[in-house]
């Protein structure tokens, strides 16, 4: 005779259809033998789930399952509907596949983004090329992140990912010292944007460049650039100046601005502490063209 178990139908339910314990991990929790938890079940009238459910699930990746979950933003719930099988089995099947879920992630609504040459596209590559960063984290997503203390650039930036469809967030965070600056973070996650970037070349990134140089430029120079004030004893003249380490960016640069009609110069600097060991900068220094390049270029900060 099968033992009496104190457990209602409701629960017995729940442990083997929500929660999607095995008939033998049901019965190590109730203190039972497997034969009994199987009469209850077929006591209770509770239907027993079928060995193909388990085989739709078992032939999924680890790198398909991640995809679904992380990239495509999938919840569990979806990814069980999709394969037919209980949310518990494909929280399980994860945790032996080692990936992460998030407890209380919010569920973005996974679209296709828009990587075809545009302004906007040659905006946000221009950023990232300067103070932007495009990296696979530690758990394994990919981000495109931007860490400034210049909130108007911040905002630009984050408008620009979400224009191509991206998913970005904006936050804060206060400095400890009182000497310090507010810094600005924007942060989104792709897969697609992070292969995207890492498959372009040099040309690749120079046809975007010519092909919306105001964008481009701008990008850059708002990472990079800065708008500096000099006192003579005949008076007082601007300068835009646009620096970085890496020699083929700054080239880049000036073969725009001077593309566009602006006189520039390039200067290079040896630096040790710069792991390059130079440190490079365009100028622009004539009064009438600084003044066109504020109005043309139009950066949101003028730094």
């Amino acid at each position: 005779m099968s033992k009496k178990i104190n457990i209602t139908r409701e629960k017995l339910y729940e442990l083997y259809w929500d929660r999607g314990l095995s008939i033998r991990k049901i019965a190590r929790k109730l203190g039972v033998g497997k034969t009994t938890v199987e009469y209850w079940l077929k006591k209770y009238k509770i239907p027993r789930r079928t060995p193909p459910q388990k085989d739709k699930l078992s032939n999924l990746t680890k790198e398909e399952l991640y995809d679904l979950y992380w990239n495509k933003g999938l919840s569990l719930s979806e990814i069980a509907k999709m394969f037919d099988v209980n949310k518990s089995s494909v929280k399980s099947k994860m945790m032996n596949l080692g990936i992460p879920t998030e407890k209380n992630r919010r569920k973005p609504r996974w679209k296709h983004i828009n990587l075809s040459p545009s302004p906007t596209l040659a905006y946000i590559l221009g950023v990232i090329l300067g103070d932007g960063s495009v990296y696979a984290r530690s758990r394994g997503d990919k981000a495109i992140a931007l860490n400034t203390i210049d909130k108007p650039f911040a905002e630009a930036f984050y408008n620009a990912l979400k224009e191509i469809g991206l998913n970005p967030k904006i936050y804060t965070k206060m400095p400890k010292d009182s000497k310090l600056k507010t810094r600005y973070y924007v942060e989104t996650c792709s897969k697609e944007f992070y292969d995207w970037f890492n498959r372009l070349t040099k040309e690749d990134i120079r046809k975007i460049a010519l092909a919306y140089p105001k964008e481009f430029i701008r990008g850059f120079y708002e990472s990079e650039g800065c708008l500096t004030k000099y006192t003579k004893p005949y008076g007082e003249y601007y300068s835009i100046q646009i620096a970085n380490t890496v020699e083929w960016k700054i080239d880049l640069i000036v073969e725009l601005l001077r593309n566009m009609g602006f006189r520039v110069y390039k200067n290079k600097y040896k630096r040790d502490y710069v792991k390059t060991g130079l440190f490079l900068m365009a100028r622009i220094h004539r009064q009438e063209d600084v003044r066109r390049f504020l109005e043309l270029i139009n950066p949101c900060i003028k730094k």
